[in-house]
C-alpha cells in the first residue's frame, strides 16, 4: 500500500497528488465518482484506493480510509521489522569480523599517516567525498570558534 504509483503519479497511499486526493477525497464524501473522474489519476486503482463499483461500472468505489489506513501502517511497520533484522544480522556479522581481527595488526589511521584509501564503486566514492566534505565543513566550523 506504501508503494509507489505511476510513472505520472510517483507516490504512495500515505502522499497522495494532489489530483489524487481531490477525487479519493471526492469519492469518501459521496460513496463513488465516476469512472472518468479518476482518469487523471491513475495512482488511485493502483494504489487500491478506488474499485470498481460492482453495482454500476461506469463508477468507482472508494476503500474505506480506515482499511487504507490499516494496510499503510501494516506495510511499515514491515519495513521498519526487517530493517531491524538488517541491522541484526549486520551487526552479528561485524562482531565475528571483529573476532578475526584480533589476529590481525590493526590498519595504520588516518592521523598515522595512512595516504590512500582504495575505493571501488560509484556509491562508495561518492560517500566518502560526501564524508570527507563533512568533515571538512565540521574541522571549519571549529576553527571559527576558537579563534
Amino acid at each position: 500500500m506504501a508503494g509507489r504509483g505511476t510513472h505520472e503519479h510517483p507516490h504512495g497511499a500515505d502522499r497522495l497528488c494532489e489530483a489524487g486526493d481531490r477525487v479519493y477525497s471526492r469519492a469518501v464524501r459521496r460513496g463513488r465518482v465516476p469512472r472518468r473522474d479518476a482518469e487523471p489519476v491513475p495512482c488511485l486503482l493502483e494504489l487500491a484506493l478506488l474499485h470498481p463499483d460492482p453495482d454500476d461500472m461506469d463508477f468507482l468505489v472508494p476503500t474505506a480510509p480506515q482499511e487504507v489506513m490499516t494496510r499503510l501502517l501494516r506495510g511499515m511497520f514491515e519495513e521498519v521489522s526487517e530493517s531491524h533484522r538488517r541491522v541484526g544480522s549486520a551487526v552479528a556479522a561485524f562482531e565475528r569480523y571483529a573476532g578475526l581481527g584480533s589476529q590481525v595488526q590493526p590498519l595504520q589511521t588516518a592521523a598515522e599517516g595512512t595516504a590512500i584509501r582504495v575505493l571501488d564503486g560509484l556509491s562508495r566514492i561518492q560517500a566518502a567525498m560526501d564524508e570527507a566534505t563533512e568533515a571538512c565543513r565540521t574541522a571549519h566550523r571549529g576553527d571559527r570558534a576558537v579563534r
